[in-house]
């Protein structure tokens, strides 16, 4: 190859990269909402926004006898106790990325990480 060929294509690879730069900061949309959706038996109970990091919150859920605690912290959720006999949903861990959920079979619940934009 001579010399301005490989300054051709460095330039086109170059352009490519920039490119790619560009369009990542001007697409990235700041009016995006994260919530967590809390259900209980299909429906409901609460939601709880998800936006600010330094915001924590233990909300506890009583069904009957029986009772779900959640940790809201940090941007996200996670289920620090639960009355169910196998804990699954206690083990799951922390949840903070939209799409994900946490279950509690015995007890009916799921909490899910939604996002939402300004336009929805």
């Amino acid at each position: 190859m001579r010399k301005h060929e490989i300054i051709i294509i460095l330039l086109i690879i170059t352009t490519c990269i920039a490119t790619i730069g560009i369009t990542k900061l001007v697409m990235e949309d700041d009016s995006v909402s994260k919530t967590a959706v809390i259900y209980r038996d299909g429906r409901i109970i609460k939601t709880v926004s998800l936006d600010d990091t330094k915001f924590k919150k233990v909300i506890d859920i009583k069904i009957g006898h029986d009772k779900v605690t959640l940790k809201i912290a940090d941007g996200g959720v996670s289920i620090i106790h639960s009355t169910c006999p196998d804990q699954i949903c206690v083990h799951d861990g922390f949840i903070d990325k939209s799409g994900e959920m946490l279950v509690c079979l015995p007890n009916k619940i799921l909490v899910e990480i939604k996002e939402s934009t300004g336009e929805d």
